[in-house]
């Protein structure tokens, strides 16, 4: 087990080495229409310091994420517009990749990403919390 304590909402405190596979899973009910001009929002500090902003269609066009200091680029395909309410359930299986994209130094990334309708109106919101070495 990767993870040293758990919650209502899932694993805790997990440690991976690079060239793991991160498995896990989540439920998401979709309750309202998304549609074309809807935005996936991230607003994240890299080490406390760097700001790191990005924001992508969440339907119609791949979202390419371009991180900062480690110059990598992710792209994330996005399904088809519109997505129609509906439960979804997923497993995942990530193989991380072999090597550190920071070279070994340990880098703390924080801050959330946000779903929201094209009048920006919130739908939902994630907080996230991770050291990378």
């Amino acid at each position: 087990n990767h993870c040293t304590s758990s919650d209502l909402h899932g694993a805790n405190n997990c440690h991976y080495d690079w060239g793991d596979v991160v498995y896990g899973h989540y439920s998401v009910q979709v309750s309202q229409t998304i549609n074309e001009g809807d935005i996936l929002r991230g607003n994240f500090k890299i080490d406390h310091i760097i700001p790191y902003e990005f924001s992508c269609l969440l339907c119609g066009s791949d979202c390419v994420l371009e991180v900062p200091v480690i110059n990598i680029n992710y792209t994330l395909p996005m399904p088809p517009c519109p997505i129609e309410p509906h439960h979804v359930v997923k497993q995942v299986n990530y193989l991380l990749q072999n090597e550190s994209p920071t070279d070994g130094i340990r880098t703390h990334v924080d801050g959330t990403i946000d779903l929201e309708k094209s009048n920006g109106n919130l739908l939902a919101s994630f907080n996230i919390d991770a050291y990378l070495k």
